[in-house]
């Protein structure tokens, strides 16, 4: 579950260099609106809910830019969610954030990756080539393959999985 921020929304450098910040979302809808399954849509890092069901879909890609690495996971988040038939839930706002000073050219080009490759990245998790794909360690193996990560993030979910197998399997997950 995603809840939006008022005030300084978390949204890239294309959308702060085209449109006016800081913004508050209409509070007339208070009603979570659910993703349908096989859509694919960014959600960030803050002001999100996880259930213990889909931990093992949180951690973050480490070997892309902090602005990229966010993105790219609730895509493979989101992969495994159609999976197991569950929703990605956008909540009204709950929260009011203010931002730190940024260099929004700065912030554009560490995005780069974001406006050049999440097209192809989603084409992939939605193909019949990536349907077979069951663990979080297959799906980053051939992110890895197809250049979008490095062995850093290979390394990073073998020992994610290791630490969070024995916890899984206490809570019966």
């Amino acid at each position: 579950m995603q809840a939006l921020a008022n005030e300084q929304p978390d949204v890239d450098a294309i959308y702060r260099l085209t449109r006016k910040v800081p913004f508050n979302f209409s509070n007339t809808n208070k009603r979570a609106l659910l993703i349908p399954r096989h859509s694919y849509t960014p959600f960030n890092a803050q002001a999100t809910l996880w259930f213990s069901s889909s931990f093992d879909l949180m951690p973050l890609p480490v070997s892309v830019n902090g602005r990229v690495s966010d993105i790219w996971r609730s895509y493979i988040a989101q992969f495994f969610l159609h999976k197991k038939i569950f929703y990605l839930a956008f909540l009204p706002p709950c929260v009011l954030q203010q931002r730190n000073p940024h260099n929004i050219l700065r912030d554009f080009n560490a995005e780069m990756d974001l406006y050049e490759k999440s097209n192809q990245l989603i084409e992939f998790l939605s193909s019949s080539e990536a349907k077979n794909l069951n663990t979080i360690r297959e799906v980053y193996e051939q992110l890895f393959v197809r250049n979008y990560i490095d062995i850093s993030d290979l390394l990073f979910i073998q020992a994610w999985e290791k630490t969070l197998s024995p916890i899984l399997e206490k809570l019966k997950l």
